[in-house]
């Protein structure tokens, strides 16, 4: 692959490797651009032609970028953000705090924490636009899927900016309509509802695999908004998170918080993005406002 002397890479360059090296695929990159697979595909051939180097190793994986394009992306985050700052500044006067902010979570964080906390921030800060995400899985901040993540976890990554917002208990609950005036049998003579195997390393499921292995998992579900509803509506038992489910009152606990089963709750934010008014300010928000008890 033969150089063009002296290339410089353009800030159009930049962008595509950026997307590429974030999105992993050409289809995804070209969604982050606006462009056809085709046309990135062509760009990063362009591209590597004049840097006379390859950039990204093809695989049944996808696109994985070089030691070469990694710091190339490094010092293109650097530049993206800086640029962001720039917008941010220019929008907006000395005391406002105004663009978008993507937040990730699971749903019940989302609808537990941070929905009921949003009314106030926005009060503070009227120029703000969130993006709200609820998803099981873990969206990638290096990859900047996202601004900030609100995530069980025991160690964060240590290539993010974390704080630790507590540790999230949990107990077995049932319908209050259904276990109302009634004796509450061993909890293995009852019907279960149940996280699925997308999840199959979370404390809730290690817990009743250990204390509960022949109990009947009739309902299996995707979210923890699912598990508390089937709960609700009788459907059966399951392990729940107290800080929300002790103040449903049609939820009823039917043990006390469970010994050996919690998880830590933090927000995470990429260091990159942290200096950002927009982002510190969702950040520095949330970081105080949820509580656990």
């Amino acid at each position: 692959m033969n150089a063009t002397a002296q290339y410089q890479l353009t800030a159009p360059d930049l962008e595509v490797l950026l997307a590429l090296a974030r999105g992993g695929n050409l289809a995804e990159a070209g969604k982050r651009l606006g462009a056809d697979p085709s046309t990135v595909f062509r760009s990063v051939q362009r591209i590597e032609k004049q840097l006379g180097q390859t950039l990204f190793n093809r695989s049944r994986r996808g696109y994985l970028p070089s030691e070469m394009a990694q710091q190339i992306v490094t010092h293109a985050e650097k530049i993206e953000a800086e640029l962001e700052a720039a917008r941010a500044a220019s929008l907006a006067s000395q005391d406002e705090v105004s663009g978008l902010v993507r937040l990730t979570t699971t749903d019940s964080v989302l609808y537990g924490l941070v929905i009921p906390l949003l009314g106030g921030l926005m009060q503070k800060h009227p120029h703000l636009e969130l993006e709200l995400m609820s998803s099981n899985e873990v969206v990638n901040l290096t990859k900047r899927d996202a601004d900030i993540a609100i995530r069980a976890t025991v160690k964060p990554s240590e290539h993010l900016i974390g704080h630790h917002l507590g540790r999230a208990s949990f107990a077995v609950y049932g319908s209050a309509e259904v276990f109302k005036g009634k004796r509450i049998k061993p909890l293995d003579e009852y019907d279960w509802v149940v996280p699925d195997e997308a999840m199959p390393e979370h404390p809730v499921v290690k817990w009743r695999r250990k204390n509960y292995p022949k109990s009947i998992a009739r309902y299996r579900v995707n979210s923890q908004m699912a598990l508390a509803e089937a709960v609700r509506a009788g459907l059966g038992i399951a392990v729940l998170s107290t800080y929300k489910a002790r103040h449903d009152p049609r939820l009823k606990a039917l043990t006390p918080v469970l010994e050996g089963c919690s998880t830590d709750l933090w927000i995470l934010t990429h260091p990159e993005s942290r200096h950002l008014r927009r982002i510190s300010t969702v950040y520095n928000y949330f970081a105080k406002a949820i509580r656990l008890d």
